[in-house]
C-alpha cells in the first residue's frame, strides 16, 4: 500500500514552523539542508545564489543580531511538477527596532519525497511609498 501524500497546507505549515523557528533562534546555519546549489534567496535589494552564498549571508552577513517573526497569513498553491508556492506575511521585530510588516515567498521543489527551496524572496513594508519610490 502506497504512503499517502501529505496535504500541501500541511507541508507548508511544517515548513514555515521549521524555517521561522530556526531563524528566530539564531540557528540559521541549520537551514542549509533546505537549499541546493541552484537555490536563490533575495533579501530586500540583495540576491544570494547557491548554498555557500545563502549561508554566508544568513550566518555571517545578516544585518540583524536578534529577529522575531510573527506570522499573520500564509497562502500555498500547488505548482507544476508537485512544487509548492508559499506566501507568508507578518510582523518582524529586529534588534531593538520598531516592528515592521514583511512579506516572504518560497518556491519549494519536490525531490525524492522531500522539498527544497528553489526560490525565496523577502521584503519589508516601510509604509506608503511616495510617488518617486513607486516602481510603477
Amino acid at each position: 500500500m502506497a504512503t499517502p501524500t501529505p496535504h500541501p497546507e500541511f507541508i507548508a505549515d511544517e515548513f514555515i514552523k521549521l524555517y521561522y523557528s530556526k531563524f528566530n533562534a539564531n540557528e540559521r546555519a541549520e537551514l542549509q539542508v533546505i537549499y541546493r546549489p541552484e537555490s536563490t534567496v533575495s533579501f530586500e535589494q540583495g540576491k544570494h545564489v547557491g548554498i555557500s552564498q545563502i549561508m554566508a549571508f544568513f550566518v555571517q552577513e545578516f544585518p540583524f543580531t536578534k529577529i522575531r517573526h510573527h506570522i499573520l497569513t500564509r497562502d500555498v498553491q500547488i505548482s507544476q511538477g508537485g512544487g509548492l508556492f508559499i506566501l507568508v506575511t507578518g510582523i518582524v521585530q529586529t534588534d531593538e527596532d520598531a516592528p515592521k510588516l514583511f512579506s516572504q515567498s518560497f518556491y519549494l521543489v519536490s525531490d525524492s519525497g522531500s522539498f527544497y527551496v528553489l526560490n525565496e524572496a523577502f521584503r519589508f513594508f516601510y509604509g506608503w511609498p511616495t510617488p518617486e519610490e513607486r516602481l510603477y
